[in-house]
């Protein structure tokens, strides 16, 4: 046999092959009795395993997604600080320093603000005290954020 033949040979055998493979039609459930699974055949899932996950050290990142995810309390307390001060309005640089646990322990006014508020800065130290930044990779962490702000209009 030539090389041609033998070439011939293995495809038609392939071919009769990948036709013998085919798998069997199957039928659709009706759709009435598509969810009657019984549930008590099925296996039960295996429980998952807790792990001891690490917790996450504070970062700038970090800071900034809490701070970010909690901007509501800070506007909730401009709002307060408005009603004492109505033409209040500007930029608020915060320095939180933070203890071992990740709670800052104060909250302070720093260079470059232009609102000094006391009363919206003790507002926004309260409130961050229930934020839930991670924790700092030590106490005494400082990290800072700029607050912009304006009366809505």
């Amino acid at each position: 046999m030539t090389t041609r033949t033998w070439i011939t040979a293995a495809c038609t055998l392939a071919l009769l092959c990948t036709v013998g493979c085919k798998k069997e039609e199957t039928t659709t459930p009706d759709d009435a009795t598509a969810g009657d699974d019984d549930e008590d055949d099925a296996p039960e899932p295996a429980p998952a395993e807790v792990e001891d996950e690490a917790p996450q050290i504070l970062s700038k990142a970090s800071f900034d997604e809490t701070i970010t995810d909690h901007f509501s309390d800070v506007s909730d307390c401009y709002v307060a600080a408005l009603e004492g001060n109505p033409d209040l309005k500007g930029k608020l640089n915060a320095e939180f320093t933070f203890g071992a646990d990740g709670v800052p322990t104060s909250v302070t006014a720093v260079d470059g603000s232009s609102i000094s508020d006391e009363a919206l800065v003790q507002c926004i130290s309260d409130a961050a005290a229930n934020w839930g930044f991670d924790q700092p990779a030590e106490a005494g962490m400082r990290l800072r954020y700029e607050f912009n702000l304006a009366p809505a209009g």
